[in-house]
């Protein structure tokens, strides 16, 4: 009750802060679009087309009949912050943010610790959930593929098989531009989000 709480709390402040932002760059973004007649923002999350009415920003998804608060808050920080593509082009993982280093155990023990606990040294069950997630594959480890979340935000999940030297590993790389649009905390959530959508292709 006090998590949902505080989440309320949270949607509502960023919901304020959008309100008040000038979201005249909408007009041209590349990968968001601005029906100002409908008054209906659209952009893809997780490779799903969300709408949101404006001003009320009421969330609605085809695919996903009921959104959660959590969806909710990182599209609305990402939007606040997605004025103008930063994207660089290179990879980093969570210890390589400005700051990340700190929290990079939470990071972990979030997502890769939970890939690693549940997969252990199966790439090709890693594989087949990046395959039915639609995933391109990506050439990282022993298996890789890169998952869209947001424009200019992709999350790269990497595999390296382990043999008597060395046990296997995962991580989860990004765009170091990452933090231009979303805070320590929100890539964490992001990142764990990624993480469930792979576990539930390989336990479907």
């Amino acid at each position: 009750m006090k998590k949902q709480k505080n989440y309320q709390q949270t949607f509502a402040l960023a919901a304020e802060k959008f309100r008040e932002a000038d979201i005249s760059y909408l007009e041209n973004h590349p990968e968001i679009h601005y029906d100002q007649g409908e008054k209906i923002i659209s952009l893809p999350f997780f490779q799903r087309p969300y709408h949101i009415s404006y001003p009320e920003l009421e969330f609605s998804c085809p695919q996903e009949p009921v959104i959660s608060l959590v969806s909710k808050i990182i599209i609305l920080h990402y939007l606040i912050n997605a004025t103008h593509s930063t994207r660089t082009g290179q990879l980093t993982n969570y210890g390589g943010i400005p700051g990340g280093s700190f929290y990079f155990p939470v990071f972990k023990r979030k997502t890769t610790d939970i890939l690693l606990a549940k997969l252990g040294n199966d790439g090709e069950a890693f594989k087949r959930a990046g395959e039915k997630l639609g995933a391109a594959a990506a050439d990282l480890g022993d298996v890789s593929f890169t998952i869209g979340t947001l424009p200019d935000i992709d999350l790269t999940l990497v595999f390296w098989e382990g043999d008597e030297d060395f046990p296997p590993a995962y991580d989860i790389l990004f765009d170091p531009a990452i933090d231009r649009y979303l805070s320590l905390e929100d890539i964490v959530v992001l990142a764990q989000m990624a993480t469930k959508r792979v576990l539930s292709r390989i336990e479907a």
